[in-house]
C-alpha cells in the first residue's frame, strides 16, 4: 500500500543511488559515493549492512563455469538493524539462459528461497515475519563480472500482536557497469 507507513519509511531506500565495486570475478570489494544521511533508523538499515547485502550478492555468483539448466544453492544472510540475528535466506539458482545482447553476454539466472522466520523490531513495534514465496531472478554480465538487473516477488507474512498481516512487495534493480577511473 503506497500510503501506509512502511512504505513511507522504506521510500528514501528505494530511491538510493550509489557505486559498488567488484574484482574481476565478481566478489564485492567497496562501496563508493553513497551518501548514508539518505538512510533513516525506521529502514534498519547502514553503510555496514548495505555493504554486507552487496557482499552477500556477489555470493549469488558461483565463481565457476556453469552450463545453462545448472542449479546451485546458497544462504545468505543480510545484517539489517531491525532483524533479530539479520535475514537469513536459503536460495536455490538455476542458469536458465546465456544470450547475447547488444554485443555482451547476458546470463539469465532465476531463484527460489526460503526464509527463516525473524524477529523483527520497527519503530517500537515487535513482530514476526516468515515468508510463504521469494523468487526472481537476475541478469549478469559475464565478460565484466557485474549484475545488470535483478527483480525479487516477495509474499510475506508478519505476524504482530498475534495478528497475521500479509505483504506483497516487487523489487526491481537495475545496475549500470562502467570502467573505473584510475
Amino acid at each position: 500500500e503506497q500510503d501506509s507507513p512502511m512504505s513511507e519509511a522504506l521510500a528514501p531506500l528505494l530511491e538510493l543511488e550509489f557505486k559498488s565495486l567488484y574484482a574481476e570475478d565478481g566478489k564485492f570489494i567497496e562501496l563508493k559515493d553513497f551518501d548514508e544521511k539518505l538512510l533513516t533508523p525506521e529502514m534498519g538499515l547502514n553503510k555496514e549492512s548495505l555493504e554486507s547485502l552487496m557482499k552477500q550478492q556477489s555470493e549469488m555468483i558461483p565463481h565457476r563455469v556453469v552450463k545453462v539448466g545448472e542449479i546451485w544453492e546458497a544462504n545468505l544472510i543480510a545484517a539489517f538493524k531491525c532483524f533479530e540475528g539479520g535475514l537469513s535466506c536459503n536460495y536455490d539458482f538455476k542458469l536458465v539462459s546465456l544470450k547475447e545482447v547488444e554485443g555482451k553476454q547476458i546470463a539469465r539466472i532465476e531463484f527460489i528461497a526460503d526464509m527463516d522466520k525473524v524477529k523483527v523490531k520497527q519503530n517500537g513495534v515487535d513482530m514476526v515475519m516468515s515468508a510463504k514465496s521469494i523468487d526472481g531472478y537476475y541478469l549478469f554480465d559475464v565478460k565484466d563480472g557485474q549484475f545488470t538487473e535483478s527483480k525479487v516477488f516477495f509474499d510475506m507474512v508478519a505476524e504482530v500482536q498475534g495478528v497475521e498481516m500479509m505483504m506483497q512487495m516487487n523489487m526491481t534493480i537495475e545496475s549500470g557497469n562502467s570502467e573505473l577511473k584510475k
